[in-house]
């Protein structure tokens, strides 16, 4: 009997269940009384969300919780979320739609380019693709392919270069040009990217409802991302409004604003320009991806048209009841109780 290999798969399924058992050790930190963030992790909810999601006022039982949602995955195909969840795929799934890549994206693979748009000459070794890359775009956005949460996520430029190119051919990167919001979206915080958040599902009908729109801004805290977990904001559009409402952060004093806590700029009840047309746009890409059954879309909203980000096959129940309570809407909580969804409460 080969004791080793069996103390090996029980060391592996040990960790296995820790996991299982201490998913909420994931939160962010939050100054939180020990009984609540008892009764909190008990009914599947990070502790967090117990200063973002209304119980008060809708019960557990009204919000998608954290713990049985994750339990779900994959929502999708299993090779449809393989798919969706490595970055270095979003031009295959954007097929003959090249409008909405951003104007330079590549891919690299331990430092050799496995596809790019935007430079003619793709035959450049790394270093000299990329400083022609510079000389046409200026800085650069690096991302791992299969990060979330604007985790690993670095500018690179001119100036940096020399010092993380030896990291470029160690892993998996896409690299973009640095996008810039429209005068709309800059004018709250020009410090970076702000992304809109586009959450949507198949209905009963096949085709695919847009569940809910939220914005995500960037702060002082948040570099180069404007990721929630990073320090950024965040607050839900009125789908057939366009208006915003306030917006919560965990930076700073951790809370719901009416203002942009670094800018000072207004936020509750400011509505976007042209917002008719916008959300037309917004549906167009929600259509596209029909071979998809849920998902989370980051599009950025520039002076070039919409660009999209990046690809969720799951995104997070806390920014995507930023609106309130999704469970209330009865067509995606039908569909996510078809998918398994058995709230352990």
């Amino acid at each position: 009997m080969n004791w080793s290999r069996i103390k090996n798969a029980l060391l592996r399924e040990i960790r296995r269940s820790s996991k299982k058992r201490n998913w909420y050790l994931k939160d962010i930190k939050v100054s939180i009384p020990q009984e609540r963030k008892k009764i909190l992790i008990k009914n599947g909810f990070f502790p967090s969300s117990d200063l973002i999601l209304d119980f008060q006022k809708f019960g557990f039982n009204s919000f998608l919780n954290d713990r049985d949602y994750a339990k779900l995955y994959p929502i999708n195909h299993p090779s449809i979320s393989t798919l969706i969840d490595y970055k270095s795929h979003l031009p295959i799934l954007l097929g003959d739609k090249k409008e909405w890549l951003p104007d330079f994206f590549a891919f690299f693979s331990q430092g050799t380019i496995i596809f790019q748009k935007g430079i003619p000459n793709k035959l450049l070794n790394l270093e000299l693709f990329l400083k022609s890359a510079f000389d046409t775009f200026g800085d650069l956005i690096v991302k791992p392919i299969t990060e979330g949460g604007g985790r690993g996520i670095f500018l690179l430029t001119k100036e940096n270069f020399d010092q993380v190119k030896k990291d470029l051919t160690k892993k998996d990167f896409v690299v973009n040009n640095v996008l810039k919001n429209n005068h709309f979206l800059s004018d709250i915080f020009p410090g970076c990217l702000n992304t809109t958040r586009v959450t949507f599902y198949k209905n009963e009908s096949g085709q695919n409802e847009v569940l809910m729109i939220a914005q995500k801004f960037g702060t002082s805290l948040s570099n180069s991302v404007d990721n929630i977990s990073g320090g950024g904001m965040a607050c839900s559009i009125d789908p057939k409004s366009g208006e915003m409402s306030k917006a919560y952060t965990f930076s700073g004093v951790p809370g719901w604003y009416s203002e942009h806590i670094y800018s000072g700029k207004q936020i509750e009840g400011i509505k976007f320009p042209d917002w008719e047309n916008c959300y037309k746009q917004i549906q167009e890409i929600v259509n596209h991806f029909d071979f998809l059954e849920f998902a989370g879309i980051d599009l950025a909203f520039t002076d070039k048209g919409i660009k999209v980000i990046e690809i969720n096959s799951q995104p997070e129940a806390r920014l995507t009841q930023v609106g309130g309570p999704i469970l209330l809407n009865s067509g995606f909580n039908e569909f996510i109780k078809k998918k398994g969804y058995k709230p352990n409460l």
